[in-house]
C-alpha cells in the first residue's frame, strides 16, 4: 500500500476517534425558566424551572428556588410536586406594593423543596403561581440550590458579565417584555389554521366554521349552476344545427 493510502486512512482514523470522543462528551444541561406571560406587571402567571438530575448516580434530594428581592415578585405560592414538599420563606418588603387584594407587606425569599428525589436522567419541572411579576424590571435573576444524595451541593448561582461567556454554573435569568408588548401576538393566535382534508369543528353559535364548509357550500352552488347552465346552452346550440350540421 502507498504511503499516500496510509496517510489518508491514518487521517481519516483520527478524524473518526475525535468524532467518537466529541459524541461520548456529556452535554450538561442548566436549570433554566420559564414564564407563560414574561411581560413587565403581568399578572397571574405560571413561572417554571426546569431542573436536571445531572450527577447520576446521585440523585437530587433537595432544590432551593431563591427568589429577588430588589425586584419583588407578588404573591407566589406552590404546592408539593415530583414527591417533594415546599417550604417557603417570606421576608418584609421594602415598599409595600399594591396587590390584588391589598397592599403587600411580605414577599417569597425562597421555596425549599424537600423529601422527593430526581434520580438517573430525569428533568422535572417545578411551577409557581405569580400574583403580579414586577413592573419596573427587565430582568429577573434567579439563583438555585441542588442538593445531591452524595453530599454535594450545586449552586446555579453565576451570573455573566455583559459579552462575557456563559459560566458554568449560570443562575436562571428571566427576561421581560414591556408592559403590553405580549399582548399583540396573543390576540394574532386566535387565528386556528385547519390542515387541508380537516374540517373544523362548529362554533359554539351552532354556525358552520368559516374554514370547513362555510366556505365549501357557496363553491359548490355555483359550480352545479355553471354546469347547468352551460348543459342549457350546449341543447340549445344542437337544435339550432342543421341535418348537415350548419346553423
Amino acid at each position: 500500500m502507498s504511503r499516500r493510502r496510509l496517510g489518508v486512512r491514518g487521517a481519516f482514523s483520527v478524524s473518526a476517534a475525535a468524532a467518537l470522543t466529541l459524541v461520548s462528551i456529556p452535554a450538561w444541561a442548566h436549570v433554566e425558566v420559564e414564564t407563560d406571560r414574561a411581560e413587565a406587571g403581568a399578572k397571574n402567571v405560571t413561572l417554571t424551572f426546569h431542573v436536571p438530575n445531572e450527577r447520576a448516580p446521585a440523585s437530587t434530594n433537595g432544590i432551593t428556588f431563591v427568589f429577588p428581592t430588589d425586584h419583588p415578585l407578588l404573591g407566589v405560592t406552590t404546592t408539593g410536586q415530583h414527591g417533594f414538599t415546599p417550604t417557603v420563606s417570606v421576608v418584609p418588603a421594602a415598599v409595600a406594593a399594591p396587590g390584588l387584594n391589598g397592599p403587600v407587606h411580605e414577599v417569597v425569599r425562597s421555596v425549599v423543596f424537600s423529601g422527593g428525589r430526581l434520580s438517573g436522567k430525569q428533568e422535572k419541572a417545578f411551577t409557581f403561581h405569580v400574583d403580579q411579576l414586577p413592573a419596573d424590571a427587565r430582568t429577573l435573576t434567579f439563583k438555585v440550590l441542588q442538593k445531591y444524595t452524595d453530599g454535594e451541593t450545586v449552586s446555579w448561582i453565576e451570573v455573566a458579565a455583559d459579552s462575557a461567556a456563559e459560566p458554568e454554573h449560570p443562575a436562571p435569568v428571566l427576561a421581560l417584555g414591556q408592559a403590553g408588548a405580549a399582548a399583540q401576538p396573543a390576540a394574532a393566535s386566535t387565528l386556528v389554521a385547519v390542515p387541508l382534508g380537516v374540517r373544523a369543528a362548529p362554533s359554539s353559535t351552532g354556525g358552520a366554521a368559516s374554514t370547513g364548509s362555510g366556505t365549501r357550500a357557496p363553491l359548490a352552488t355555483a359550480a352545479v349552476g355553471g354546469l347547468s347552465i352551460a348543459a342549457g346552452g350546449w341543447a340549445l346550440w344542437r337544435r339550432r344545427r342543421g341535418p348537415d350540421g350548419s346553423l
